[in-house]
């Protein structure tokens, strides 16, 4: 397994399990710490004496790795070892307090299956370190407070090997599942990721189709402007054709093209009218200079037949 996968959510969540365990060891602990003598009730066991300053000594080393595995501005890794170091010494002191029973061994294979929830290989690592030295080490000191075997005491090389076997054994199970659980975690986020494209793809064509459909209504709008314009247009051009040059239409317009329509009429119905007022003008100075010549005219022809008249008394 990478060792890497685990979510900091799921940590987190994992973590506070464990410090929770580990703490849950203590009051146990020192209730068996401070029994003496044989439990005849219901197990048989004969547990030692353990002095009252060994017990609180080592129950205090527990409830401090607790303590400190909880402060949060620890990193990650290193509340995860301190967790993990509580809860395999409770192991230890569970063996130690007991009188080397074989039976408090199976706490190191629970504590070892704890430490794997974490999914990171130096927690483990250690684990798997303390559990192998912790044997070896105090077997060689004290095996009494191991094992509570004459032939593992004889041997405590052999029996630590034996357990050192068993939990190598536990480990290989544990990295099986490990694997596994890295994989389907693998998987999901990849599955994950595939709906996530997938609904963005979702996502896209939704505002692709959404965009398309504002364009029809913009399309659509612009449609029915451009007709109510053409007609407004049509309108005043047939009273322009008809005479009316007073008219003008309203240039203003979303269609840029139906604005210089409208602005280019304007302009030479503007120009058609200062034409024909010209042309109007024009015409009334014709008009009175043409009554000017034929005034002209009578008073020519009025003077001339007075010549006649002249003419005809002066031939008489």
């Amino acid at each position: 397994p990478g060792g890497d996968t685990i979510p900091d959510e799921t940590w987190r969540s994992r973590h506070r399990n464990v410090v929770v365990l580990v703490l849950a060891h203590v009051p146990l602990l020192f209730a068996l710490g401070l029994y003496e003598g044989t439990e005849a009730t219901v197990t048989g066991a004969m547990i030692p004496a353990i002095p009252l300053p060994s017990v609180l000594f080592e129950l205090g080393i527990i409830a401090g790795f607790a303590g400190l595995a909880t402060i949060s501005r620890f990193p990650r890794r290193v509340r995860t070892i301190l967790a993990v170091t509580g809860l395999l010494f409770c192991s230890g002191v569970l063996v130690h307090f007991s009188g080397g029973y074989i039976e408090a061994h199976f706490h190191f294979f629970v504590a070892m299956a704890v430490v794997a929830v974490y999914e990171d290989w130096l927690p483990f690592g250690l684990g798997l370190g303390y559990v192998a030295a912790g044997h070896v080490l105090f077997a060689l000191i004290n095996p009494a407070n191991v094992f509570n075997h004459a032939p593992a005491i004889s041997h405590p090389w052999v029996w630590s090997g034996i357990h050192a076997a068993g939990v190598l054994m536990l480990t290989a199970a544990l990295m099986t599942n490990w694997v596994s659980i890295e994989k389907s975690r693998e998987q999901s986020e990849r599955r994950l990721a595939q709906v996530s494209a997938a609904r963005e793809e979702m996502a896209d064509v939704e505002e692709a189709k959404a965009e398309v459909e504002a364009r029809r209504e913009e399309v659509e709008r612009l449609n029915d402007h451009l007709e109510k314009k053409a007609d407004e247009f049509s309108e005043t051009m047939n009273r322009a054709a008809g005479g009316e040059l007073t008219v003008r239409v309203d240039a203003d317009s979303d269609s840029e093209a139906m604005s210089k329509i409208g602005r280019s009429f304007n302009r030479m119905i503007e120009e058609f009218e200062s034409a024909m007022d010209e042309i109007q003008s024009f015409a009334s100075s014709v008009s009175r200079a043409t009554q000017q010549t034929t005034s002209n005219v009578s008073g020519a022809n009025e003077a001339s037949l007075s010549v006649n008249d002249a003419l005809q008394d002066v031939s008489e």
